[in-house]
């Protein structure tokens, strides 16, 4: 997350950001989450297999992740108008009192 740049780790253990956890993984796949130039989350895909992952499935998670943003975004904006219109009805109907 904090470089920015979708990554591919096919060996994570040698990796000295990786923090074992319950589960034994060996290659990892990431990708931000970004509006503008802010990442605002990462996809992570891993598997217990090396070497699992290729050089595609790394396009492929970009990809991907560009399109969660935008759906993100549009979601997080589809709300926003969502509440507003819901304020402008609310307000009109007590005008009409």
């Amino acid at each position: 997350m904090r470089s920015g740049k979708p990554e591919l780790i096919n060996n994570i253990t040698a990796d000295k950001r990786y923090k074992p956890g319950e589960i034994q993984i060996k290659t990892i796949l990431c990708a931000p989450l970004r509006k503008k130039d802010r990442i605002f989350g990462v996809i992570n895909l891993s598997h217990v297999r090396t070497n699992f992952f290729k050089l595609e499935d790394l396009k492929l998670l970009r990809v991907l992740s560009i399109y969660a943003s935008i759906a993100i975004e549009n979601a997080k904006l589809f709300i926003t108008a969502q509440k507003l219109s819901e304020s402008i009805i609310r307000h009109a109907t007590l005008l009409n009192m």
